[in-house]
């Protein structure tokens, strides 16, 4: 989401008459004018990476503009820390404009200068802010208040301008996907928006759908499963559970409980076989305790997802969860995070091996490295090239070996 609202910005500052600079290893050019640095507070190492960073860029003498959920939630406490900081309201796209106009006035006579390099042939389409939730442990929805969706209209349009650019990857992304449109309307419009996409944006790409919790997805499942038989839709679902228990998932303030997130992933493996799942734990919610820890190792093991992002629970200000009683000591959290990890590397190991020598059409994503490329099937799944592929090419791909997470593969035959 972040680096959607940052493409946005950037695109609001290049109608103005500005252009993006490259960053070398941290370390922003000396033509920049100005720096704009998009923050996430999400847990305390986050937060911690953010100052670090706005230390990093303070000797450069640039002015540094901060927008992102920590200036939602900390400005005032940013810029007592550095006087020379800006504060941007980037929680919304009109907000993100209104902040931008104010500080960037639009240049007489824009500069003539290429964008910096593409590695990547995707394009980030954040299509609303804010959630429906009250999960006790998240100081996002704090940030960005209640969810507010785009109209469908403005998305297409900034489907429109990638696609017309040349991108072929379409991230759609909002805190949560299956909500959008729940602010205007009792039943969600996801559907309805991926529909007027692939019908109305011509062009050669694909649509990968962000993050769905369960409880707004599992209520409308079957109509919004639809939209993912599209040939053009990939078959991820991110679905973060957070807990594989019910009494975790009741002090988080989750409205799912373990038996539906279960039920909705098998409907998920029923209606599509080699999808990709991935999924959310947080590790060490306070109250937490060993059978809470066996109750988590046994949702991996029955979700067996292809993604599991794991995080050490982290106190945020102002929310409920801070205050909870029966904090777990960081060793034990350490030690409980790293055995789901290496359970699920176990069971991820196996998952790739079993897909040796399938024979797979994937589209050239993205550029890794010198000589290789990154490659997506209709699952979303890695495959990692060695070639000198085009972005955004079309090949059949025959699977020879794997690495740590992804597959590794070599080219049968390619069209553009």
């Amino acid at each position: 989401m972040n680096q959607g609202e940052a493409s946005h910005a950037a695109s609001i500052l290049k109608s103005k008459g500005y252009h993006a600079v490259e960053v070398d290893q941290g370390v922003i050019l000396d033509e920049a004018f100005a720096c704009i640095l998009f923050t996430c507070d999400v847990v305390q190492t986050t937060e911690n990476r953010m100052y670090k960073r706005i230390r990093e860029l303070e000797p450069t003498g640039k002015r540094i503009f901060i927008a992102g959920c920590l200036a939602s939630i900390a400005g005032s406490q940013l810029q007592e820390r550095s006087q020379g900081l800006v504060i941007l309201d980037t929680m919304g796209l009109d907000r993100t404009r209104t902040s931008i106009n104010e500080h960037f006035p639009t240049l007489p006579a824009p500069p003539v200068k290429d964008d910096v390099a593409v590695n990547r042939l995707h394009h980030i389409v954040p299509i609303s802010t804010g959630c429906i939730g009250s999960c006790t442990y998240c100081i996002t929805r704090l940030a960005r208040g209640p969810i507010k969706s785009y109209p469908i209209e403005s998305i297409l349009n900034m489907v429109r301008k990638g696609v017309k650019k040349g991108k072929r990857e379409i991230l759609i992304t909002s805190q949560d996907c299956a909500s959008y449109g729940m602010d205007v309307r009792s039943s969600p419009a996801l559907d309805e928006l991926i529909s007027r996409i692939v019908d109305e944006v011509v062009g050669t790409y694909r649509i990968r759908i962000g993050m769905m919790n369960p409880d707004t997805l599992i209520p409308y499942k079957e109509k919004l499963f639809e939209v993912f038989d599209h040939p053009s839709v990939f078959k991820f679902f991110h679905i973060p559970i957070q807990s594989g228990s019910d009494r975790i998932l009741k002090a988080m303030g989750r409205k799912h409980r373990t038996d539906d997130h279960l039920g909705l992933f098998e409907a998920i493996r029923n209606r599509y076989p080699g999808s990709t799942i991935s999924t959310d734990l947080i590790i060490g919610f306070p109250g937490e305790v060993p059978s809470d820890q066996e109750r988590n190792k046994k949702a991996v093991l029955g979700i067996s997802p292809d993604i599991l992002n794991i995080t050490r629970f982290s106190p945020r200000p102002g929310t409920d969860a801070s205050s909870i009683s029966g904090r777990v000591i960081q060793r034990t959290v350490k030690e409980r995070s790293r055995e789901i990890a290496r359970s699920h590397s176990e069971l991820l190991g196996e998952k790739l091996r079993g897909r040796i020598g399938d024979q797979i059409e994937c589209m050239i994503t993205e550029r890794v490295r010198s000589g290789s490329v990154m490659a997506r099937d209709g699952s979303y799944s890695p495959v990692v090239i060695q070639g000198d592929l085009a972005l955004g090419d079309i090949v059949q791909v025959r699977i020879k070996s794997i690495g740590p997470t992804y597959l590794v593969g070599e080219v049968m035959t390619a069209e553009r």
